[in-house]
């Protein structure tokens, strides 16, 4: 029996999500900016897929940097048999950073686009609300 691929895995799936992110970001947030600029009564846009669609397209790109940077001998090597010494302890500093820096950089770009995007409906004379 084959076994299954996990870069592959990888790989496929942060493809996906990134085209889908920015097919995401095209009908809710493009397509509106347009009409925006085009002068025309009415515009409808969604926040929803304005907010949604940096998230998706955040997660497919790490999915294709874990694709393209893990190799499958580190994924599928041997377990390393266990040692008698304590394992080590993790400082609640490095803790603390490793979780601000998954905030930043997931949330950080979907913020910052949501802001842009206010600003540009504003801008050109339509209520955000």
């Amino acid at each position: 029996m084959k076994k299954k691929s996990t870069k592959g895995f990888f790989l496929f799936w942060g493809s996906l999500l990134t085209a889908g992110g920015v097919l995401i970001f095209y009908i809710s947030a493009y397509l509106p900016l347009q009409q925006a600029r085009d002068h025309l009564s009415e515009v409808d846009y969604s926040i929803k897929g304005v907010i949604i669609a940096p998230f998706i397209f955040m997660f497919g790109v790490a999915a294709l940097g874990a694709g393209i940077f893990l190799s499958e001998e580190k994924l599928n090597a041997p377990q390393p048999a266990t040692s008698t010494r304590p394992p080590k302890k993790r400082s609640p500093l490095m803790l603390f950073l490793l979780i601000l820096g998954g905030i930043i950089f997931f949330a950080g770009p979907p913020l910052a686009i949501f802001l842009w995007f206010k600003h540009e409906i504003e801008s050109l004379g339509y209520s955000f609300f």
